[in-house]
């Protein structure tokens, strides 16, 4: 069979972009290399490299703002500008594909555009969140000043997902509750629930040894308001409870800007931010904490946790979507402390995991999502 992917995402460093590379991977197995493609709308300084020899990057500039409002005007994505959209139509017009893969529910005016073209192409499209419910939960949580800020790129994606709902033949939903959430906005049943999920990086080799005496608690999120919030009330009402053995490690980029806000003259609390590669992080933690409130949809850096075989304490909401964590569960100060020392103290040898690893290798892995795709695939 002949994929096309279709994708601005692929090489941003978010959680978004962790999973956009995730399903690329796994599309190309099912494909094969020689009927795999990858479209991507613009050149920048970060995808000059690439593992696939099959991507197509048009020598076109990042969508500038009179792009975004132009395609905003006419129902299109605003991550696509209208010479890039013209470029993909042109490939989709020479190729024959089987199935063309939206990696994102916002490219819906694409979705259009396909249909037109073909009417018989298989469109299938992932919902990383139901965006009614986005927009519901950003108009409670943001200040005014911010909502209408962001409210253009809220319009579009708004528009575009509805228009994907219409042109796309299978749809995809991350969990039961964004299932029960895009059922109760728009009266209809996903064709499947596929979790988020990481390709497997692990290097045994370099999983280190405990140090007993001290306990390294990471926080990996970017700087973003569910994470700058939870981590926030994490550093003032759970760290400061705990002793200096054991120190808090926050990473993620432009986590550095709230880097006076959290470390604060505390001695146990140390702020890193925007690193190159978090490896070394995860291989140096004893125990991963995810202090999350507020979202939707599933959280990559959960998932990356489990992968690396690291304990994770986080609250409901970071857990959403995900199975076999009930005793993992902290949703108070109280619960977060009492579950650090508790599980400090049963650390093995090796700052290692083998029951996340389990239900990563189980339920999130590369091998488990790929017969989850190829069932869809297989669906008429």
């Amino acid at each position: 069979m002949k994929i096309l992917f279709i994708t601005d995402e692929c090489f941003n460093k978010s959680g978004g972009g962790t999973y956009t590379r995730a399903l690329i991977k796994i599309f190309e197995n099912i494909a094969g290399g020689s009927d795999f493609m990858v479209y991507f709308p613009y050149k920048t300084n970060e995808n000059q490299n690439w593992h696939l020899n099959n991507i197509i990057i048009p020598e076109y500039r990042k969508p500038r703002i009179l792009d975004k409002i132009y395609s905003l005007s006419c129902g299109m994505p605003t991550g696509f500008s209208k010479r890039s959209i013209n470029y993909a139509i042109r490939i989709i017009n020479e190729e024959r594909f089987d199935y063309i893969v939206l990696g994102r529910s916002l490219y819906g005016g694409i979705a259009k555009l396909i249909k037109k073209i073909d009417s018989e192409i298989n469109v299938i499209t992932f919902y990383h969140d139901v965006i009614d419910e986005v927009i519901k939960e950003r108009l409670k949580k943001e200040s005014t000043k911010d909502f209408l800020k962001n409210l253009p790129r809220l319009l579009s994606n708004y528009i575009n997902e509805h228009i994907s709902l219409k042109y796309s033949n299978k749809k995809i939903v991350l969990n039961n509750r964004d299932r029960q959430l895009y059922i109760q906005n728009y009266h209809e049943e996903p064709d499947a629930i596929i979790p988020i999920f990481s390709n497997d990086s692990l290097k045994k080799e370099c999983i280190q040894q405990t140090d007993f005496r001290r306990c390294n608690l990471i926080f990996v999120g970017s700087y973003y308001w569910p994470n700058i919030i939870g981590i926030t009330w994490f550093v003032q009402n759970v760290m400061s409870q705990l002793d200096d053995s054991y120190t808090l490690y926050i990473i993620g980029r432009d986590m550095e800007k709230i880097k006076r806000q959290l470390e604060n003259g505390r001695n146990n609390v140390e702020v890193i931010g925007t690193v190159d590669n978090l490896d070394e992080w995860y291989y140096k933690a004893d125990i991963v904490v995810g202090p999350i409130f507020d979202g939707t949809g599933m959280k990559t850096k959960t998932v990356e946790a489990f992968m690396y075989g690291k304990i994770y304490l986080g609250t409901t909401e970071a857990f959403c979507g995900f199975v076999q964590i009930e005793d993992y569960v902290c949703n108070s100060a109280e619960e977060f402390i009492c579950n650090i020392k508790k599980y400090s103290k049963l650390r093995g040898r090796e700052r290692f995991s083998e029951y996340f690893r389990k239900i990563y290798v189980e339920n999130y892995s590369e091998e488990i999502i790929e017969q989850k795709i190829r069932k869809v695939l297989e669906m008429h």
